[in-house]
């Protein structure tokens, strides 16, 4: 009896990768070292289908993302402003990728965050000190 394989696509770093099926719903990425749940099985068959299709698709989702950067860099040449605002293009891609969803309805200030952390954590070791 051959062993079936699985094509996955990690949640981090998108890309497809190739896993033994096992009887545990979760993965180990290749790549990022991500420990994550499957979701989607995109291919499962033998290992040589599972790499060429692997292959495949991570090679449409470097095409889809050259195509992306093209676009954007021909914004920045369309448009005529300085070098500075061209970069800042390029950045907030990546920023956007990276950026929690909840961060829209949290109101915090860096210097209020440490400021807080440390007036708890004072307060914590003094109820720990007074027991």
């Amino acid at each position: 009896m051959s062993q079936l394989f699985q094509v996955l696509r990690c949640y981090k770093c998108l890309a497809f990768q190739v896993h033994h099926t096992k009887k545990s719903n979760k993965f180990l990425c290749k790549i990022c070292n991500e420990k994550q749940s499957i979701k989607r099985h995109y291919s499962i068959g033998i290992a040589k289908d599972c790499r060429m299709h692997v292959q495949k698709l991570n090679k449409l989702r470097g095409e889809k993302d050259e195509t992306i950067l093209e676009e954007s860099s021909e914004e920045c040449r369309d448009v005529d402003t300085s070098e500075n605002s061209c970069e800042n293009i390029s950045y907030n891609t990546d920023i956007s990728k990276n950026r929690s969803k909840w961060l829209a309805y949290v109101d915090i200030d860096k210097s209020d965050t440490v400021e807080n952390q440390s007036h708890q954590k004072d307060s914590e070791n003094e109820k720990y000190n007074s027991r």
